[in-house]
């Protein structure tokens, strides 16, 4: 460790190490706290991280990255808080797979992720850290007959404030619990909810109104043979 005292406080430029001398954090410290650029570097010497700091506090930019040397999270801070664009990165491909934007350490606006070739994964709408607005999830679906999986719609809804309204589908490309209806505004189902087996097959429907159920319908599924 070099650094320069004062009182028994880190001040001024310090410098850390791996046993095998290899250069493990530079820093300039004030009052024993972290003040500017802080770099952080893996043992063989590539850099492992570059963040900002004002007296201590996260302030600026917060760069991460994974030992390829890919891009691993950008990030940005304003006094202590995230703030603005957020992404983060595959480690082989160096491609972003997620990205979003906070607000005061809020997620705010929508979030998105991504798979290896770049396709929408999944879309989260945020206002000031509770969801609110568009929802998406796409799954990967086997196709028999292109014998290759494609991405298929999973779930569609929209959330209010943080609680689903309208309609929804769920589970279409998995089959896992997989129903179809609406929702109002406190997030009850209401109306005609439809509900499938894990063969995507209609297995029952249910009418609701007050939250009860006011009507049932059952389906024949037909076995194959």
């Amino acid at each position: 460790v070099s650094s320069h005292d004062n009182n028994g406080s880190r001040e001024g430029q310090s410098l850390t190490y791996f046993d095998n001398g290899q250069l493990e954090q530079e820093a300039i410290f004030v009052n024993d706290k972290p003040h500017g650029t802080v770099i952080g570097y893996n043992r063989d010497g590539k850099v492992r991280s570059i963040k900002q700091y004002m007296n201590g506090i996260p302030n600026g930019i917060a760069y991460e990255f994974h030992i390829t040397g890919c891009s691993g999270k950008e990030m940005y801070f304003k006094m202590g808080l995230q703030d603005s664009i957020t992404r983060a990165f595959d480690p082989i491909t160096c491609d972003v797979i997620s990205e979003g934007y906070y607000k005061k350490g809020k997620k705010h606006c929508a979030f998105y992720e991504f798979n290896a070739f770049g396709d929408t994964l999944k879309i989260e709408t945020f206002s000031e850290g509770v969801l609110d607005g568009r929802f998406e999830v796409f799954k990967e679906e086997w196709d028999e007959k292109e014998k290759k999986n494609f991405l298929k719609l999973d779930t569609r809804g929209t959330y209010k404030n943080g609680v689903k309204v309208g309609e929804w589908m769920h589970g279409f490309a998995t089959h896992l619990q997989q129903r179809e209806g609406s929702y109002n505004e406190e997030g009850e189902m209401v109306g005609k909810w439809m509900f499938y087996d894990n063969k995507g097959r209609k297995l029952m429907m249910y009418r609701y109104e007050n939250g009860e159920v006011v009507e049932e319908k059952y389906f024949d599924v037909e076995k194959k043979k």
